[in-house]
This record gives C-alpha cells, sequence and structure tokens, in this order.
C-alpha cells in the first residue's frame, strides 16, 4: 500500500534553493533526497526496546563477569511471574485452539515473542536505511550522511530502496520504506517519519537560502 503525501511545498523550496545554489539540478535533487531519508529515519517513531520489555514483564537481565577481564556482561532477560507476554502467549494458543503451555515452555515461548516485538520496532525505523545507503553512493563523498548503525539485527533486511535522478532537464527522486506489511498502525508511523523529515529537510534550505542572500546583500553595499 502506497502513501501519498503533498509535496508541492518542498519542490518550490527546492526550485528557490536550486536558484543559490551552484551545483546541477540532478545533483541538488539526490542530495536532498538524501537529507530527507536521514530526516526522517531519525524522526520516524520507533519505542525504546527497554520499554518494550517492562511492558511485557521484564524486570530486568541476569549478570555474569568474565573470568579473564572481570567485565560485566548482560545474560538472560528475566520475566516476573504471570508476564503480559505469557498471557498473550496462552492467549493466543486458546483462540487457535491449542493446549496451553505453562513452566519453562511458556517462559520460553514468552521470552520469543518479546524478542519478535523488540525486532519489530527496529526494522520500520530501518526502512529508511536502503534509500540512504544507496543515495550515499550518487553523491559527493562530502554529502555523504554517516551510515546508521545498530538498528537491525537478525536475517531479517531492511525493506525500503531508492531511485536517484538522472536527468538533468527534469530530475526526479524516489525514496521508499516498504517495512510496514501493510500494518495501518505502522503506516502512520513511517507517514509521520516522511513529513517530519520532509519538513526538516526544508527547514535546512531555507536557512541555506536566507544566509546566502544575506551574503549577497552584504556584497552589494545595503
Amino acid at each position: 500500500m502506497s502513501l501519498t503525501i503533498n509535496s508541492a511545498e518542498f519542490t518550490r523550496t527546492l526550485r528557490r534553493y536550486a536558484k543559490v545554489n551552484k551545483r546541477s539540478f540532478r545533483e541538488i535533487v539526490n542530495k536532498k533526497a538524501l537529507d530527507l531519508a536521514f530526516h526522517a529515519l531519525k524522526a520516524t517513531d520507533a519505542a525504546d526496546p527497554a520499554q518494550i520489555e517492562y511492558k511485557l514483564g521484564a524486570t530486568g537481565n541476569k549478570v555474569s563477569r568474565n573470568k579473564k577481564t572481570g567485565a560485566l556482561r548482560k545474560g538472560k532477560r528475566i520475566l516476573k511471574e504471570d508476564s503480559f507476554a505469557a498471557r498473550i502467549v496462552n492467549s493466543r494458543r486458546r483462540k487457535a485452539g491449542k493446549a496451553l503451555v505453562w513452566g519453562k515452555e511458556l517462559e520460553r515461548q514468552a521470552q520469543k515473542l518479546i524478542n519478535q516485538r523488540v525486532k519489530a520496532v527496529r526494522f520500520l525505523k530501518a526502512g529508511w536505511l536502503p534509500a540512504i545507503k544507496s543515495l550515499s553512493f550518487k553523491v559527493d563523498r562530502r554529502d555523504r550522511v554517516r551510515w546508521p548503525k545498530g538498528l537491525t539485527k537478525g536475517k531479517a533486511a531492511p525493506k525500503g530502496y531508492a531511485v536517484a535522478a538522472r536527468s538533468e532537464l527534469k530530475p526526479s527522486a524516489l525514496v521508499v520504506n516498504s517495512a510496514t506489511k501493510n500494518n495501518r498502525t505502522a503506516q502512520k508511523k513511517i507517514q509521520a517519519g516522511l513529513r517530519l523529515g520532509m519538513a526538516a529537510a526544508m527547514a535546512d534550505m531555507k536557512t541555506y537560502i536566507n544566509r546566502k542572500l544575506g551574503r549577497d546583500w552584504r556584497k552589494a553595499g545595503f
């Protein structure tokens, strides 16, 4: 499912920005598409994994000490009795007509459910990463952004892509985050992140325009 956002103001700001910038319009479009994706990544809501664990019944983690270095290591997550995660597990099994589980098996499935929830929030935010990576190789080295790390772990690859502008006549770039899986809540978070990312990219351009125009006015003696 695609999401449509009014980008008229962004386009107008982009054209104003191009008038005071010496680069080609194609280069500008690709750089601002990269900026938009990066700002959208930072703005896309991703719940704190620790908060998710706490709401689902985690009370902390076991801690061990490395025998060689003496450093502390974070161990297995500790769940309280009758945790919310455990209740979700048995509720799902009941609805599916399956036998309820208890003891170590219930804890194992509850731990698995929490792990899935934590990965899901990282996965949504990481949907912007492929676009950022792709566009970073289409702009000057000085314009590249630091590649965000630590958002995704495991086998699942981030969902998304970008199409860089190629034409100088009517350049256009495409930035896509497809990590929503047609989930309405996820789509709202992606849409909100995109709106905020677009606003941040426009603010950067407007700051540059005002600074550039102010400099030109001073050169002219005003």
